[in-house]
């Protein structure tokens, strides 16, 4: 028997290798003479730089102190592959939802400033690629300040520069591409997202992400309303129409301002971290595949780990297990995506501190109980 183990983070709880460990304990219980393929995940967001570097030889880890979500001073980690010529950034690192206290979560004060001073900070590194993962934000910026950080003037009609987070985009009077930083155009970037949404409308980045960064409904209007009036003045300034596009409501617009830049390209997360793995072989040659995240929605379906793993493995014919803290949608819809079984590893509602706090343990126990009751076939 062979199973493979390929699980994204669960945010708050552990990381995606604590969970590939929690997974690999629990079938062990139940099939000690199996073989095992560990392969930890991630889409773009938390985790990503851990997970590529996973995957790679003579890598470096490096911290740059840089403005958090709400301006403050933080300490952010990225990943190096001198041999590569890499860099990896993850947006998370710098603007991520877990760095701000529930009671703070406001997008229209967080900023995306952060993540353009890691990557100005990286450039000293003279890097030929850099990889942005952009999934995790607490944001809806349109990710004006990642382009006030990289050098691009976002003014007022006084000519200051625009305040932080989206309550600054209805200000907006200009935006100057000429004083960017020249290096940041010497380079390739490769930006790994977790969703598909356009910037602007009701599936866009106000209405379908702002509520989960701590946005009433009031502020969802005036974010769209701002987003809106800031996608018109970058468009006139490039030339070009930008807000349609898949991926560019990622990160609460971030999508959005790195496509303004002519050597970006977004991909999906998860299938360039598929790749990278090289997950594919071990998938055709295993029994069954366990993977997971935190939550299960429709979402999910977006760009997602367990949806991007169940996706291969259902081009091999193989069962996927998902194991996740909430399931938040019909089982029954993702089945066209490869997912065959999905579980929920907290047996006790309501008590959320302790379910984070015992995630690994409950991963364990729940992993252990499906392999009991599933008939894997040989």
């Amino acid at each position: 028997m062979k199973f493979v183990i390929a699980p994204d983070s669960f945010k708050e709880s552990m990381t995606a290798i604590t969970a590939a460990e929690a997974m690999h304990r629990g079938l062990k219980k139940v099939y000690p003479h199996a073989q095992f393929s560990i392969f930890p995940m991630a889409d773009g967001g938390e985790g990503t730089v851990d997970a590529l570097l996973y995957y790679a030889t003579n890598t470096k880890k490096l911290t740059y102190a840089v403005k958090g979500p709400l301006g403050e001073t933080i300490d952010a980690e990225i990943g190096y592959l001198p041999s590569k010529d890499t860099v990896i950034i993850e947006m998370a690192q710098a603007s991520g939802i877990m760095l701000v206290k529930d009671l703070l979560r406001n997008p229209l004060y967080t900023t995306t400033y952060g993540v353009g001073e890691l990557l100005i900070k990286s450039l000293d590194l003279k890097p030929k690629k850099v990889i942005i993962g952009i999934g995790g934000s607490s944001t809806n910026d349109g990710g004006v300040g990642f382009l006030q950080a990289i050098g691009v003037k976002v003014l007022n009609k006084l000519g200051q520069p625009v305040p932080f987070g989206g309550i600054g985009l209805h200000q907006i009077d200009t935006i100057d591409f000429s004083t960017i930083d020249p290096r940041v155009m010497d380079i390739e970037i490769i930006v790994l997202s977790d969703v598909k949404n356009p910037l602007l409308g009701k599936n866009g980045s106000s209405y379908i992400f702002s509520p989960q960064k701590g946005a009433t409904h009031e502020m969802v209007v005036q974010l769209e309303a701002g987003m809106e009036h800031y996608a018109s003045i970058l468009e006139k300034t490039i030339g070009k129409k930008l807000s349609h596009l898949a991926s560019t409501g990622a990160a609460g617009g971030l999508g959005f301002a790195l496509s303004a830049l002519k050597n970006v390209k977004i991909i999906s997360g998860i299938e360039y971290l598929l790749t990278q793995s090289h997950i594919e072989a071990e998938i055709k040659t295993c029994h069954a595949v366990f993977t997971g995240e935190g939550s299960i929605d429709l979402q999910s379906i977006q760009g997602k780990v367990p949806v991007g793993v169940g996706m291969l493995s259902k081009k091999h014919n193989k069962p996927v297990v998902v194991m996740v803290g909430k399931i938040n949608c019909d089982p029954e819809l993702l089945k066209p995506f490869g997912i065959t079984y999905v579980y929920s590893i907290n047996e006790e509602v309501g008590n959320l501190k302790r379910s984070l706090e015992e995630g690994p343990k409950n991963l364990e126990r729940t992993t252990a109980k499906t392999a009991s009751m599933i008939d894997f076939k040989e």
